[in-house]
């Protein structure tokens, strides 16, 4: 399978207890339908999951590792719209509404994910009700988050704010801690900088500014937080 396809595994194990599928299957028969109708497929990095504006095939669900969520703007720069990681899903929308997708889904870092065809997920919250009401607190949960990001971005914070914040964030995720955490970080620059609203030049400006006062360090490819409480208060 090249790196813009169908995953084809079949999944016969039941579903991982991420987030989504313990809300979304809270019974162990909705579990069980669930699954019949799930592909599993591991993707490399730079695997792409669905392109922008094209037909929507179906619901992706990040099982392990992490996806880059992008669009473009009507100047043609590219916006991050969120790094999606274990338990998130991609294309609930657009499923939902048979509208193309919104954005681009590119795999960050090796990843295990789940597919749902449109056709047969739709079926499926029509032969269960559980199911179809967790849909939509999933989808009210997106609308908040999106709003949530969309203030982020505000022009009044500042980008050393934006930056302080994407890296407790980004830790926090990755080490399901919130104390002096440390996460593989394999973004580029430009990447960061397209997820905060900012130029790559600004992205390596801050990011050394930080290092050189000891907020943080890197060690290979992962970046460790060696004074969190500082960081914090440049992202307050």
């Amino acid at each position: 399978m090249g790196s813009y396809g169908l995953p084809t595994v079949k999944n016969t194990s039941p579903l991982p207890q991420k987030p989504f599928f313990v809300s979304f299957a809270p019974s162990e028969t909705t579990a069980k339908r669930l699954s019949t109708i799930t592909a599993v497929d591991r993707y490399p990095r730079g695997a792409i999951l669905h392109c922008e504006g094209h037909p929507c095939r179906g619901v992706f669900v990040v099982c392990a590792g992490r996806v880059k969520l992008s669009t473009s703007s009507s100047d043609g720069e590219t916006m991050i719209l969120k790094f999606a990681g274990p338990g998130e899903t991609l294309g609930l929308p657009e499923t939902i509404a048979g509208k193309p997708y919104e954005s681009r889904a590119e795999v960050t870092e090796p990843s295990e994910v789940h597919f749902i065809e449109r056709a047969n997920f739709l079926r499926f919250l029509e032969q269960n009700g559980d199911a179809a009401v967790q849909v939509s607190r999933e989808l009210a949960a997106m609308c908040h988050s999106l709003m949530g990001n969309v203030r982020e971005l505000a022009p009044t914070h500042s980008a050393r704010k934006r930056l302080a914040r994407f890296l407790l964030r980004w830790c926090e995720a990755s080490s399901g801690r919130d104390s002096y955490p440390s996460a593989k970080l394999t973004l580029t620059h430009e990447e960061i900088g397209q997820a905060i609203g900012s130029s790559r030049e600004t992205v390596t400006r801050l990011l050394s500014d930080f290092k050189k006062n000891r907020l943080i360090r890197f060690r290979d490819s992962s970046l460790l937080i060696i004074n969190g409480a500082e960081l914090t208060i440049h992202a307050a």
